[in-house]
């Protein structure tokens, strides 16, 4: 384990010892990019996006059917309930 800190210790300090302090070097705009796995992040977000905006559609329509079908449960209930207590019918 000492000799693992000690090693880490030497690559830190030569490797600060190595760059100049006095300049900041800023990369070209016109070179940098992303890459490869800038476009495979923005990929796989896009495809995930895409399938929890479905998962979601998915979702609504089940909630809107069910509340449908209970509504319409409920109004058969009343309606028959309403023409079980018709007064003169027995």
């Amino acid at each position: 384990m000492g000799a693992v800190i000690a090693s880490a210790t030497v690559f830190v300090s030569t490797l600060a010892s190595s760059t100049d302090s006095g300049t900041t070097r800023i990369p070209d705009p016109d070179t940098v990019s992303p890459g490869f796995a800038g476009f495979l992040a923005v990929f796989a977000v896009a495809v995930v996006t895409v399938l929890l905006i479905r998962s979601m559609t998915k979702h609504m329509r089940k909630v809107k059917f069910l509340a449908e079908e209970r509504d319409r449960r409920e109004l058969e209930d009343a309606l028959k309930d309403d023409s079980a207590q018709l007064p003169g019918q027995r």
